[in-house]
Parts: structure tokens; sequence; C-alpha cells
């Protein structure tokens, strides 16, 4: 009998301590956090005028990252389905690239929803300390820039493409483009590739322009996916309402647009624009309240080479796109 009343006084305290495991409901996922593993070498601070040193003080890199809303083309970074096993976290090609980044400088990871206005701007507003988006190291400041960025070497060469609905006839490469209608990403590195500019743009001093014919009608759009959707559609609705204009043509990155291709969608890719180039991508560091950021730079160089050398960034590039794009075919 005593034994009975020990029970009873032990259930509710074991009550208590399930429900308090059991997280809310509903509850936003906007950063992700994940415990600091041993880090490839010890880092030591510094004089307390590199960021690195804030960085270090903390014990956790915010990672600014662009969230994008196609998840079915496998992007760099979007919400995973709402479940018991993910809950809607983030993930994809560049999750992976910022875990590896965090667990080499043994630092917690915090994934920020990053406004992409903001990513290419460098007005970040110390919400992030690096930033992951599709991001190409140029050698000029982009006509939006409102603070210097600094950049990492290159983790990537992604190459670019230009698809058309697949009963297209008119279009085989960019020349075509007289007086047509091409989408492309906003707030993106591909809309300074193909801005016009007095000087063109340079990453590492190879040139990075592609020239189109000056009545090229460019539309900046959020998803690809309602873009592809809209490749080669007659507007239903006015003119002036360009969400729901045609297109002709949509210019991205070539991983994602071939997905599309796969996936059944009608659209191809344009016979000349199958690949205009590619595009390197970069970690991007802004300096705070006056902190330098060449040792943080430093350190990211040293993991992605480090990456590099043990083929970790040819087992994340195999994971999402089956395809290594660590360097220049």
């Amino acid at each position: 009998m005593r034994l009975f009343y020990r029970f009873l006084l032990i259930v509710p305290w074991l009550i208590l301590v399930f429900v308090g495991c059991v997280p809310p409901n509903n509850t936003p996922v906007e950063t992700a956090t994940l415990p600091p593993p041993t880090p490839s070498h010890n880092l030591e601070f510094g004089d307390g005028s590199d960021l690195l040193d804030r960085v270090l003080e903390r014990g956790v890199l915010r990672v600014g990252v662009r969230v994008w809303p196609d998840s079915a083309l496998a992007a760099p970074v979007f919400r995973g389905a709402s479940n018991a096993a993910t809950g809607g976290a983030l993930t994809g090609f560049e999750v992976d690239i910022a875990q590896k980044l965090a667990q080499q400088l043994g630092l917690e990871l915090e994934l920020v929803e990053a406004n992409p206005a903001f990513l290419l701007t460098g007005a970040w507003q110390n919400q992030w300390d690096i930033a992951l988006g599709a991001i190409t190291p140029f050698d000029q400041p982009l006509l939006s820039a409102q603070q210097p960025i600094f950049y990492s070497k290159s983790y990537g060469y992604l190459p670019m493409g230009m698809l058309v609905a697949q009963d297209n006839t008119d279009i085989s490469g960019l020349v075509d483009l007289a007086n047509k209608r091409l989408a492309v990403i906003n707030h993106s590195a591909y809309q300074a590739i193909l801005a016009p500019r007095n000087l063109p743009l340079t990453v590492q001093g190879q040139p990075l322009s592609i020239p189109l014919p000056p009545e090229t009608e460019q539309v900046a759009v959020s998803s690809l996916s309602l873009a592809i959707e809209r490749l080669g559609q007659v507007d239903e609705i006015v003119e002036a309402n360009q969400e729901n204009q045609h297109l002709d043509a949509l210019f991205g990155p070539t991983p994602m647009l071939e997905q599309a291709i796969s996936s059944g969608w009608a659209v191809k890719f344009a016979p000349h624009a199958v690949t205009v180039g590619y595009q390197p991508v970069s970690v991007a560091v802004v300096s705070q309240d006056g902190l330098k950021v060449d040792r943080l730079l430093q350190e990211i160089n040293r993991v992605l080479a480090q990456m590099d050398q043990d083929s970790d960034l040819l087992a994340i590039y195999l994971t999402w796109y089956d395809q290594d794009f660590s360097r220049v075919p």
C-alpha cells in the first residue's frame, strides 16, 4: 500500500515534467540553433578590433539567409514541410554550408531569415554577422549598396540559363529578346548581371555582365515557380498588373531551372542559352560598429578551403544538386 501511495505522489511530478518538455504548437520558426561542436582548431581572441572577437564572445554565428518560396525546386534555402520531424525549419544547400562553417569555427549556429532587399545593400543593421544568399563577389559596389560588403573566396560557380515555353520557336538565345519580357529574380545578383552600366561588372577582374538587346523589358519576380507558370501565357487581365502579365523568358540559376523541366512543367531551355555564364557565390560580411572583418574572413576562407580539401563541399553539392558546382567546369 505504501508503494501505491508513493506512486500517486510521483505521477503528478512526471506529468509536469512531460508537459514542460512539449513545445507549443504553431510556434513561428525564424531561427535555427545548433549546439557547438569541436572546432577544427582553437580560435583565439584578438584585441577586440575585429568582428570575429565579438562573434567568439557571443559563441554564436548569426547567418543571414535568403529563404526562397520554391521548395519544389530545391532552392538554396527554403522552409521544410511543417511536421513533427522538421517543424518547418529552414533547410537546403546553403543551410548545410552555414552548419559546416559554424561547426568548424566551434560556434552555435543561428539562421536568420533576411529580407532579400537588404542582403545586397549591406544595410544589415547588425541583425546577422555573415550572409549566404547566392551572393556574387563583385569587384564594384552595386548601385543599391549602402555599406561596403566584403567577400570570402567563392564556394561555388552556379551556371546560369534561360527558360522559355516548350512550344516557343521565337527565342533561341539572348539576342532574340528585343521587345520581349524577360523575368529575373528580384533583389538578386542576376539583376546586376543583366543591368546596363557604364562600366561592366567584374569578379576578380573577370567580366560578369551579360548584354541584352536594349528593347528587352525586364520583369522582377519573387517566385520562380509562379514565373515559370506564366511563361508563354496570354495576358488575362489589364496590362498594368505585372503580376499577371505573360512572360517570354526567365533568366536564373540553371540547376533550379533544370528541376522545373524534369518536374514536368511545359518549359525548355532556349537552345543557345542553356548555360550563358557562371555565377560565383561567396560568403558576405559587413563591418559593424567600426569593427574590421579581416580575421573573420580569414577564418571563413580557411574553413571553406578545408571543406574543399576534405570533399565536404562536394558532398553538399551532390546532396542537393547531384552535380559538383564547387569549381567552374
